[in-house]
Parts: structure tokens; sequence; C-alpha cells
């Protein structure tokens, strides 16, 4: 890990008296490893330029498309309750070192929580939830819904001004186009 990244979060784990278990949770992940070495810089600089060059909508969409093509690549296997596929997301996710998702059946809408995501860092600089992983996500989680059948429902974000040590937010339901 990086000196000032290690820096800041012993710094807010040290700050920290009762934080709530996501956070917990994420913080840890992100102390032990938040995005490898040798990705780092490039991914830092693909995401902002990516915000600098693209106008939202285009940004969304092409970040969309490669979330679904990467839940296509990683097909989740067959869940016939909520536990069965917050256990496949997570088996995914894990070997992938991208963290950990929380699935909570809220009614009307599935909120998922995923945290410890990647954040690539660069030196001297502190770290930033990156929106293009949100983005990725929510084409990412929308594929895998679709593929266990449950058409007409995607994830949005909603969160977008969460800090990098906090999990990312997505609602899971039939949202307008």
């Amino acid at each position: 890990m990086i000196p000032i990244l290690k820096n800041q979060l012993t710094e807010r784990m040290s700050s920290v008296t009762t934080a709530d278990p996501a956070t917990l949770r994420s913080l840890e992940s992100h102390t032990a490893a938040s995005c490898a070495l040798q990705w780092r810089d490039l991914l830092a600089i693909l995401g902002e330029e990516l915000g600098q060059m693209l106008d939202p909508s285009t940004m969304v969409h092409l970040l969309n498309t490669v979330g679904r093509q990467f839940a296509d690549a990683m097909p989740l296997p067959a869940c016939v309750s909520l536990a069965d596929l917050q256990k496949a997301v997570n088996a995914t996710w894990a070997r992938l070192d991208w963290g950990w998702a929380q699935l909570n059946d809220e009614g009307n809408a599935l909120r998922i929580s995923h945290g410890a995501y990647p954040v690539p860092v660069r030196a001297g600089t502190a770290p930033v939830a990156p929106a293009w992983i949100a983005l990725i996500l929510e084409g990412t989680y929308s594929r895998w819904l679709e593929q266990l059948g449950a058409a007409g429902l995607s994830a949005r974000w909603c969160n977008p001004d969460v800090a990098a040590t906090q999990p990312l937010l997505f609602s899971v339901a039939r949202h307008d186009a």
C-alpha cells in the first residue's frame, strides 16, 4: 500500500470510535490492498481522462456497457435466494480482489452495498471514490440480474458523493430509461 493512503487510513481508523460495520470492513480491505500497484497510476489517469473527455451520458453508456461485458465474462451460477446471490457475487469479487457486496431486500427495491472496491490512488493524492468504477458496477449488477431472470430491473448508483472508504450504494428496481 502506498504510504499516503496507509497514513490516511490509519488516521481515519484511529479516529473512528464507533463506525458502522460496512465502514470498518472497507477500511480493513483498503488497508490491505486497494488497487494493484501496476494499475494505480494508469487507472487513475484513465478515469480522470474519461471524466474530462466524455459527456456524462456517453460516459454512463460506455461504462455500463463495459460492466455488462464484464458480467458476461464472469456469469454467476444459478441462484434460488437472495443469500445465494450474495454468496455468488461475493465469491466473484473475492476472486478479483474487488471488495464485497451486501444485498438487502427493501420491499420495493433491492439495495446493494459494495465496499472495498478498487480505488486507484496516485502518489500524493487523497483517495477518491472513482465514478467510473460505480458505473461499471451498475452495468455488472444489472447484467447479472438479467442473466438470472430479472429482466427489466437495473442497478442505479445512489451515492455519488461517497467517500472512498464508504460503500457504493445501488438501488435495483425498474428505473425509467
